[in-house]
């Protein structure tokens, strides 16, 4: 059931939860966007590591876990430089 208009849940009473014109989830917006390219990295990887990961040589392993690692210590920078 949708909350009537007014009502402490609607959106028009809650600043912080309207999509447009809010400062306060810009930098949670951002935090999530900067942080989606690293993360889809490092999916990846692990994901043919866990798939294929026999069947590829050492060297192609290695490079996999330190694409993971770089996407990581990305991840780190970008989260420590959050507000």
């Amino acid at each position: 059931m949708r909350p009537h208009r007014g009502s402490p849940h609607d959106d028009a009473a809650h600043p912080a939860r309207q999509s447009s014109g809010t400062t306060g989830q810009d930098p949670l917006r951002k935090l999530v966007h900067d942080l989606r390219a690293p993360l889809t990295v490092a999916q990846g990887f692990a994901d043919l590591l866990v798939q294929r990961g026999d069947a590829l040589p050492a060297e192609q392993r290695a490079e996999f876990a330190r694409r993971i690692a770089d996407a990581m210590g990305e991840m780190r920078r970008i989260l420590d430089d959050a507000p």
